[in-house]
């Protein structure tokens, strides 16, 4: 229900499906009822209580059965599987006559859209974990050769311990990229370098964005039958390393928890820092932190590993 509110572009209510959903997902027990639900989940109020209850009752919701059975939410949803369509340009498109894949690639299409439709059907499939461990091992080898002092993690479900992934989202950092040389940030050419390599042993594709902090593109392991796969490779500065790798790592609804739990607790959570704020709202200087630990040990809770 929450791609559907979004893909319509009501996102308040795409917000508050994912707030419920993860909440739900969170929980330890079963929920009984939907009155419990709301009861005991943050997130859940009268109205999704009520569907709650209906899906206990029946094993369905039918607002949900209409959605799937109007064809017009079915294209919709489905030209935003497309990457670098959104849900207004999909709108857009089905108000002109587009009702499949096929149809699409007639329509005139950015670069970024044109990749999307050009490897739709292997973006669709989803990740084994044993490639994604192939292509950890292609991307830390190849950067090790480039230089052994880059710092590489795979985030996303792969480090939650996820059996398939959608996509790869690589994070490094450098000793020598750091927020006080500032002036450093749109002239360091780590990413470049790292692109460069990866291209030239044929692991990288096709380029979708490519910057001086983030990169965008599609990889495919150079054997016979692989297929593409997307990936990003961000570049973040030492001091915002921890902080960005618990972003990165997820899952968004964890995320978000904590951004909840630090700002009741007078501090603001982001990829880039974890701040104090003082009562006027005024955000102190960045707390130095050297693992995902301590930013559990400032929020006061108990660490969880990424597989918990």
């Amino acid at each position: 229900m929450g791609t559907i509110q979004k893909n319509l572009g009501l996102k308040h209510k795409y917000m508050a499906y994912t707030t419920a959903a993860g909440a739900l997902a969170a929980y330890p027990k079963r929920i009984p009822s939907g009155a419990v639900a709301q009861k005991e989940l943050d997130g859940v109020g009268q109205k999704i209580g009520l569907k709650i209850q209906e899906i206990l009752d029946t094993g369905k919701l039918k607002k949900l059965d209409q959605y799937n059975s109007d064809p017009k939410i079915v294209t919709l949803n489905l030209l935003c599987r497309v990457t670098g369509v959104g849900p207004a340009a999909a709108r857009k498109w089905i108000d002109s006559g587009v009702k499949t894949i096929e149809d699409l690639k007639k329509e005139k299409l950015n670069h970024h859209q044109e990749i999307g439709v050009k490897y739709f059907e292997d973006f669709e499939k989803r990740i084994p974990r044993s490639e994604m461990q192939e292509i950890k091992n292609i991307v830390k080898t190849s950067i090790s050769q480039l230089d052994q002092l880059i710092t590489v993690k795979i985030c996303g479900s792969y480090r939650r311990g996820s059996e398939s992934s959608g996509d790869v989202d690589v994070l490094i950092t450098h000793p020598k990229f750091t927020n006080e040389k500032k002036e450093q940030k749109d002239t360091f050419d780590l990413i470049k370098r790292i692109v460069d390599r990866l291209e030239k042993i044929k692991f990288l594709t096709d380029h979708l964005a490519n910057g001086t902090q983030q990169y965008m593109g599609v990889c495919k392991i150079p054997k016979e039958g692989a297929i593409a796969r997307r990936i990003d490779i961000k570049l973040f500065p030492k001091e915002s390393f921890y902080t960005a790798l618990l972003h990165f790592t997820g899952s968004g609804e964890h995320n978000r928890q904590l951004s909840c739990i630090a700002i009741n607790k007078g501090f603001k959570l982001s990829e880039f820092s974890i701040t104090p704020v003082g009562s006027t709202g005024v955000e102190g200087a960045p707390i130095p932190v050297q693992s995902e630990k301590e930013i559990y040990d400032i929020l006061g809770i108990p660490f969880r590993k990424p597989s918990e």
